[in-house]
């Protein structure tokens, strides 16, 4: 898709190909609201790892407990306490 973004002193104006859809423009609103958002966060390559493995930990005990009563599934141990 190619947007069109042109900025004037009172307005930012953005054109789509007409034949893109409501649905592909809120798309790209949505990832150009990321983009901003994103922008001005000032995140260390520590932080990001911390919260990758805090992410990660969560999978791997969700997906234990939904488990842990399935047949075959019988060697996988899920702590409540985790």
């Amino acid at each position: 898709m190619n947007v069109t973004i042109e900025r004037t002193e009172e307005e930012v104006i953005l054109r789509f190909p007409a034949s893109t859809s409501y649905k592909e423009m809120k798309q790209e609103l949505e990832y150009l609201e990321f983009v901003e958002i994103a922008s001005k966060i000032d995140v260390g390559k520590e932080d990001a790892d911390a919260l990758l493995r805090s992410i990660k930990k969560g999978i791997g005990r969700r997906t234990r407990k939904f488990l842990a009563d399935k047949p075959g599934f019988e060697h996988l141990t899920y702590n409540e306490e985790e």
